[in-house]
């Protein structure tokens, strides 16, 4: 007997969400638009952001390629235009 196929609303969902990278692009650029008006308000949610992309990291959810485009999209958003840590700087000679 054939198996039935199975997740089809939640591979709907899956395809809406997008993968955990596109989730932190979007979450940038969501925090961007929303506080375009208050710099102090966007500095401390992009800091914040920083660390929740840190922590999926961790989580292995993102490699370190997505890891650092993450951080680079929120390096050009930040208003006092801080740089953080970034996985490719760690290898360069």
């Amino acid at each position: 007997m054939a198996k039935k196929k199975r997740g089809g609303f939640g591979r709907f969902l899956g395809a809406l969400t997008g993968t955990p990278y596109e989730r932190l692009l979007k979450q940038v650029e969501k925090l961007t638009t929303e506080h375009a008006s208050d710099d102090k308000k966007l500095g401390r949610a992009l800091s914040k952001l920083v660390d929740v992309v840190g922590t999926a990291y961790e989580d292995e959810e993102i490699d370190e390629d997505e890891h650092d485009l993450v951080i680079e999209a929120i390096e050009e958003s930040d208003p006092k235009g801080r740089s953080f840590p970034k996985f490719a700087e760690e290898d360069s000679f």
